[in-house]
């Protein structure tokens, strides 16, 4: 079986195709850039293309028996490049679809976010049955094209006959993360430069069991249903904390309120004024956007919990896509090892990044995986 695996070379898809490569498939890596010395020696096709173009991304589901659709723009907050991440997350989304019926693909693997679960106000956990999308007016870009790429991805498979499964990650941690999102947060903990730990929190994971569960999905998935893979669920500071701990940093002095993050976005989008977006990331790459990201997943006050499977018996465990281990210990290897890397600056090989506010682990966390029952 030949698999292609879109996003290969981000932090996400750099960990499908290496899980996927120690299973025995044959992939075909398709990502912005030819070349990642993450996947060097694994014997994987790795080829570049442009999903926003049609006769690309029909060019790189040629030939392939499944596809796992990873790629997507999740770091690109500044608001002149909103246009672009809709292209690459809605626009790519829907030219793979075309291209996976075109080549009559056996199945597609789409990886959304639990971001189009919204968040339940009472602050209760979240289903992929009871969680619905509520994200909006609020300039939140990502989680809006991720929406509404799910929405058309779905309606397209009801009326091609498209074999299509959704997986759902959580807040990822793990290898391969660089200084992207929260592997940089890390490195900033460790310098010291971390003026302070967001308010609210999420459902944390390991990539590498989010990976795994891309690779159930393909076996064990049932046609039509999204899974949840995501794990345990804390604040925000309380992981930040775990992580100083385990590379031996001072943990953050202060919980930073909604407003500070508010005003900070906007400050950036006003020092951003006047620059091109003409880079992978554009000037504001990294920075806060107006919709600032405490708002994003609901974080100030409602954090996004998902429903945790050693807290409460869990209706849907003939569904899982990954065994679930018990609750494991917060491991020190991944954060010690990307610690040791030169202050200032990443790794350049990436042999052990850290990650986004996720926590830090020797062994995967467990990945919550209950099917969703139908196109709700």
């Amino acid at each position: 079986m030949t698999m292609l695996v879109t996003g290969a070379t981000g932090f996400v898809g750099t960990n499908v195709v290496r899980e996927a490569a120690a299973a025995g498939h044959r992939v075909r890596a398709a990502g912005h850039r030819r070349t990642s010395p993450h996947l060097d020696g694994l014997g994987v096709d790795v080829v570049s293309g442009d999903i926003t173009q049609p006769d690309q991304a029909d060019a790189l589901v040629r030939g392939c028996d499944v596809v796992l659709h990873v790629a997507g723009d999740a770091t690109s907050y500044w608001r002149r490049l909103a246009a672009r991440q809709h292209r690459i997350n809605v626009d790519g989304t829907m030219n793979i679809a075309r291209a996976c019926v075109h080549h009559e693909v056996s199945r597609l693997v789409y990886t959304s976010t639990i971001d189009v679960l919204g968040h339940d106000p009472s602050r209760a956990e979240i289903t992929e049955d009871t969680g619905f999308f509520n994200f909006t007016n609020m300039g939140y870009f990502y989680g809006e094209s991720k929406f509404e790429a799910e929405y058309r991805l779905r309606r397209f498979a009801d009326q091609h006959d498209l074999d299509l499964v959704i997986i759902y990650p959580g807040m990822m941690l793990g290898p391969y993360s660089g200084t992207n999102q929260w592997g940089g947060l890390l490195l900033a903990l460790r310098d010291g430069s971390l003026p302070g730990a967001p308010c609210g929190g999420s459902s944390f994971c390991h990539v590498t069991e989010v990976a795994r569960a891309h690779l159930a999905a393909v076996d064990k998935g049932q046609r039509g249903h999204g899974y949840i893979s995501a794990g345990h669920n804390m604040p925000y500071r309380d992981c930040l904390n775990l992580m100083a701990d385990a590379i031996g940093a001072a943990h953050p002095r202060v919980a930073l309120p909604e407003w500070a993050y508010v005003a900070l976005g906007r400050a950036e989008e006003t020092a951003c004024r006047g620059h091109r977006a003409a880079t992978l990331g554009g000037p504001g790459h990294g920075a806060l956007p107006e919709q600032v990201p405490v708002r994003r997943l609901g974080q100030g006050h409602r954090p996004p919990w998902v429903r945790d499977p050693r807290r409460r018996p869990d209706p849907h465990r003939h569904r899982r896509l990954v065994p679930q281990p018990g609750p494991p210990p917060v491991g020190l290897a991944t954060a010690r090892a990307a610690s040791r890397a030169p202050r200032g600056r990443h790794d350049p090989r990436g042999k052990s990044r850290s990650c986004r506010p996720r926590p830090v682990r020797c062994r995967p966390s467990p990945v919550v995986c209950s099917g969703r029952s139908g196109w709700n």
